[in-house]
């Protein structure tokens, strides 16, 4: 697994669109994307008095407390629910 860390601009209508180079093989990947606003120009995590805003499965969590391997898993879990419930 590689993590990287870019800014990108979100257009007029909404949409982001980033070309990210990888690395890697030709092939499928899982892609996690996690949208965070810019704080006062700079990169950083939205605020509400002075405390961090975190939402879904990351409310109420530090960033030191959040486990990127089995926040993966947990929303794996969700859609695989979700999709299977849809047939």
């Amino acid at each position: 697994m590689t993590t990287m860390k870019v800014s990108a601009e979100i257009a007029e209508d909404g949409t982001l669109r980033l070309e990210v180079p990888t690395g890697l093989p030709a092939g499928r990947a899982e892609v996690l994307v996690v949208v965070q606003p810019e704080a006062n120009g700079k990169a950083g995590s939205a605020t509400a008095n002075g405390r961090a805003v975190r939402s879904g499965l990351f409310a109420g969590k530090s960033v030191s407390a959040i486990d990127v391997d089995a926040t993966l898993d947990e929303m794996n879990q969700v859609w695989r629910s979700k999709l299977s419930g849809q047939r």
